[in-house]
């Protein structure tokens, strides 16, 4: 047998030891080429560390966020895009405040599907005011400012800048930002984008876009600086714009799809055709309310025979030009046909409150004149690549700027808005911080919170002068809050199960949690005389640093808010915000009752002008 056995350690070590002495030392190929690696590797990094400016230390941030890699010719030649792929782009107004501008991200989402097109996402919208000394916020991102042009062409961070109009390359802010000046803030640092392609679809990043439509794989743009959209990103598909003027004709209503057609239940050219005549007499009591309440301003399911009986349909839910109660809930062929004597359809819509907010609350069935609807995806019809909608068609408009012929449709809307739009998870960890540390001040139970808009409500008139006025309405409302989680403690289990927080209801004399943009110093000491707290109470800068970028900004710092309220055992809001509105729809997605949701008009009759 032979033997096998390894030589020992010390038999090894005497050999090498034996040929570093006898054998002399000679520099081969391989060693000289592992040199000039680790040379060419230190080179590189000394290279990289020198400033190409004098800002480049402090746009660290931004760059790691916004970095862009070219695509290589080869991937480029595969993700082009094909004849039969359909694009919808919008004239984004990245002007407006965050919540603003989601909503009108909510709508093309929206649009996109109803129209089997793929949306090109913004890149970019602006936040209206920094947390810090301004210089600190344009450390980290550019700031435009109205009236200060900016030559791209001088500019050494071309990248991170967005592109002059059309035609120009200077960009010249003139955009109505309500300080005159906005600081560029990525997309993906206010919304989830991932997860909007991954549940919603129908949408593409504007970088991929170009990726798709552009030859030229070093190309880089984040969009036009007023959002509007360029025709230079055309390349050479197919492309048409439809004028705004097409979709804001506010004596039309726009709807999804027009109804499907109804045989009238009064045949008005015969109306010895028609049915019994207490059914006969009910339809036309409905139609005098819906002709008295409905201006004048655009067939088939079988018509019922046989007389039903009364009462038919309860015409208390009738409010003048919208239903509610079980009328909003379904629908109600016989008062579809009913209606249609008359030249009446009815839509699924929502509620004032729910159409300030631009959110599903208050459903409601609203009733319009056939004659007026526009249907949204007539817009099938237009075969051309791009279909470019122009301008701003946010201001005027419903939740989801249409009302829906179907139920299935007003479904969709909610899926989406309370599904697919979503936060970036940082700040959900921020919060969950937050929480525990408003939960400690109230002795470990759950806590009410409330939103009290002023500032720029002041200007518009849609808050209280007053503001003692409009923290008694706040207070009363959630202590009334406070009372009600007391007697049904089952409504904290939702969110409980969803953020593990505390299932011992709050107590009257805890204190109220205000997310507020309340800056004027007396106002602010008038609301330190009361029982609250605020954002900078649990906020510290530890919790900044982990938000990095998203901790500067106050349209950042809002959406943290957002999500720390979204874990409040009441939340009382204001139903002129949107920010209200993503509050509601993710508590809603959360399966957190809408009894512990209040929203109302915080403006009192007579308190102000």
């Amino acid at each position: 047998m032979r033997n096998t056995r390894l030589p020992s350690s010390s038999a090894t070590f005497n050999r090498l030891k034996h040929l570093a002495i006898h054998r002399p030392f000679r520099l081969n190929s391989t060693i000289i080429i592992i040199c000039f690696f680790i040379l060419f590797i230190f080179t590189l990094s000394q290279i990289s560390s020198i400033p190409k400016n004098k800002q480049s230390a402090s746009w660290n941030v931004f760059n790691q966020i916004n970095r862009f890699q070219p695509t290589s010719h080869s991937i480029h030649q595969n993700l082009r895009a094909s004849n039969n792929q359909k694009f919808l782009v919008r004239d984004w107004s990245v002007y407006l405040g965050w919540n603003n501008f989601r909503y009108t991200l909510e709508t093309a989402l929206l649009l996109a599907k109803l129209l089997d097109r793929t949306l090109v996402l913004p890149a970019f919208t602006f936040s209206r005011a920094c947390e810090y000394e301004d210089k600190e916020c344009t450390a980290l991102t550019p700031i435009l400012i109205n009236g200060v042009s900016v030559d791209v062409t001088t500019l050494q961070n071309r990248t991170w800048y967005p592109d002059p109009r059309h035609g120009t390359n200077v960009i010249t802010p003139d955009m109505p930002l309500e300080y005159g000046k906005g600081w560029i803030l990525p997309l993906e640092k206010l919304l989830d984008v991932d997860h909007v392609l991954s549940t919603w679809g129908h949408a593409i990043k504007l970088k991929d876009f170009h990726k798709l439509t552009n030859p030229d794989p070093s190309y880089h743009s984040i969009g036009v600086y007023d959002g509007n959209w360029n025709i230079d990103y055309n390349r050479d598909l197919s492309y048409r714009k439809l004028p705004n003027a097409m979709f804001t004709n506010f004596s039309a209503s726009m709807v999804d799809r027009l109804p499907k057609p109804i045989t009238p239940l009064i045949d008005r050219t015969n109306p010895s055709k028609s049915t019994s005549p207490a059914l006969i007499a009910k339809c036309e009591s409905t139609l005098k309310i819906l002709e008295a309440n409905i201006p004048q301003k655009r067939s088939i399911i079988e018509r019922a025979d046989d007389d039903p009986g009364p009462p038919y349909w309860d015409e208390a839910e009738i409010r003048g030009n919208y239903m509610v109660g079980k009328l909003a809930e379904s629908d109600h062929p016989l008062l579809e046909s009913c209606m249609a004597s008359n030249g009446f359809r009815s839509a699924y819509a929502y509620g004032m409150l729910g159409w300030w907010m631009k959110a599903p609350y208050e459903p409601i069935k609203t009733i319009k004149r056939l004659r007026n609807m526009i249907a949204w995806d007539e817009l099938h019809k237009y075969d051309e690549q791009i279909l470019h909608i122009e301008g701003n068609i946010h201001n005027g408009f419903p939740p989801g700027q249409m009302i829906w012929t179907s139920l299935e449709g007003r479904q969709e809307f909610e899926k989406l808005v309370r599904t697919a739009i979503r936060p970036p998870e940082w700040y959900h960890h921020v919060a969950a911080r937050l929480e525990k540390k408003m939960r400690a001040r109230c002795g470990g139970r759950s806590w009410v919170g409330a939103h009290m808009r002023r500032g720029d409500f002041l200007a518009f008139e849609w808050a209280a002068n007053n503001i003692t006025n409009q923290w008694k309405e706040i207070e009363s409302n959630t202590r009334a809050g406070a009372n009600l989680l007391q007697s049904r403690p089952d409504l904290l289990q939702p969110i409980n199960k969803e953020f593990g927080t505390s299932l011992e209801p709050p107590r009257l004399d805890d204190p109220i949690y205000v997310a507020t943009n309340i800056r004027k110093p007396d106002e602010v000491a008038y609301l330190r005389t009361k029982n609250i707290v605020l954002l900078a109470d649990l906020l510290e800068e530890s919790d900044r640093a982990e938000l990095g970028f998203s901790g500067k900004f106050m349209d950042t710092t809002s959406v943290l808010e957002q999500c720390l309220l979204m874990r409040a055992g009441y939340f009382y809001g204001d139903a002129h915000s949107s920010v209200d509105g993503w509050i509601l729809n993710r508590r809603v997605f959360y399966g957190i009752s809408e009894e512990v949701t209040k929203i109302e008009y915080l403006k009192l009759p007579g308190d102000g002008k």
